[in-house]
């Protein structure tokens, strides 16, 4: 065994063809030859050539004896130096992407089981939170008796931060289901300025309170093909994002056809986002002003689910905007069932 060692070691400084027929005949390979016979004898071979890359050992050639006995020559060993190279980048390679997907599989394993923890905590924290907001509104309408000023007030703070807690949960528990792919889609004919209308609705109180007029330019006859409740929910980030940022601005939403897809747009006049953070917005719990305290609330996850939902969708999205004079966000959708049996469709 220790001489077997001492000859790959020797193999392994060589880097170079070695042939049987050197390692009889000439007086350097002394010290190896007893090795260096049992080795070719074991494996019934007259050559081998070690196989590196950059100096790292990924294994050996075994050559036999050439075509009728022919011994081989320093042409043989110019192209078995080739031909070794070339195993050597294969073989390689093809270890490198088995450790890769290796990998890649410990990671998915991972993610699946922090996804999945995640779901468990935040589901069972959403059950308590409904029940907090629920006890919160009776004892705020009077239900175990009347109710001050200040302990209204208090009661306010509390519905808010739960509210707050809430839109955490839901919006974390959205995101795994989208990047799961647990979520499934119900794709069918969307009449997209009715889902615009109903979108803005929501934010009515806001806009007022922020002194924003807000104006819809989607066309009636507008129709996209997706999932309703994810395209809609993908309307409330971008109207939402808009309405907190912008104060006593304009808001107002876009749709136009290009090619086979729909590019909607939804403009502010808002505080806008600097060219370095266009990207990073779009990537969980950022948002454009990453400090510790921020100056807006907010989860920094909405523009993340937009993403995840208009990928799915086979759209993009992307943002357009000028610090402090506003922003554009842009969104691809289909307007063709392409893919999609038309059953399914309608």
């Amino acid at each position: 065994v220790s001489a077997d060692y001492e000859f790959l070691n020797y193999l392994r400084q060589a880097s170079q063809p070695l042939f049987k027929d050197e390692v009889l005949s000439e007086g350097r390979f002394t010290d190896i030859r007893s090795a260096g016979l049992h080795y070719f004898t074991q494996l019934s071979c007259v050559a081998v050539v070690p196989l590196t890359v950059k100096d790292e050992w990924v294994g050996l050639l075994n050559v036999g004896r050439g075509g009728r006995g022919r011994s081989y020559t320093e042409e043989d060993r110019g192209l078995l130096c080739l031909l070794a190279d070339f195993l050597a980048h294969h073989l390689s390679n093809t270890l490198l992407y088995d450790e890769v997907r290796r990998q890649n599989k410990k990671l998915s394993e991972i993610t699946e089981v922090k996804n999945q923890l995640i779901a468990n905590v935040t589901h069972e924290l959403r059950t308590p939170l409904t029940g907090i907001l629920g006890l919160t509104d009776l004892v705020m309408e009077g239900a175990d008796g009347p109710v001050t000023d200040d302990c209204r007030r208090h009661l306010g703070m509390v519905k808010a931060a739960g509210e707050s807690l809430l839109e955490i949960v839901n919006n974390i528990l959205s995101l795994i289901k989208i990047e799961s792919g647990k979520e499934a889609s119900a794709v069918r004919r969307i009449e997209l300025g009715r889902v615009v209308d109903e979108t803005s609705g929501l934010f009515e109180g806001v806009f007022a309170s922020r002194e924003n007029h807000f104006q819809s330019h989607v066309p009636g006859d507008f129709y996209v093909y997706g999932d309703e409740d994810q395209i809609r929910t993908v309307l409330i980030n971008l109207i939402g994002n808009a309405a907190k940022f912008t104060e006593k601005g304009q808001i107002e939403v876009y749709a136009a056809k290009s090619g086979d897809m729909a590019k909607i747009c939804v403009r502010d006049t808002g505080i806008g986002v600097s060219s370095e953070d266009g990207e990073r917005i779009f990537e969980e719990f950022r948002q454009a002003d990453g400090s510790v305290t921020r100056g807006y609330g907010g989860t920094g996850l909405g523009l993340a689910i937009a993403k995840r939902v208009v990928e799915l969708h086979g759209g993009r999205i992307w943002v357009d905007s000028v610090l402090g004079k506003g922003s554009e966000f842009y969104l691809t959708l289909p307007i063709t069932p392409t893919g999609i049996q038309a059953t399914e469709a309608e």
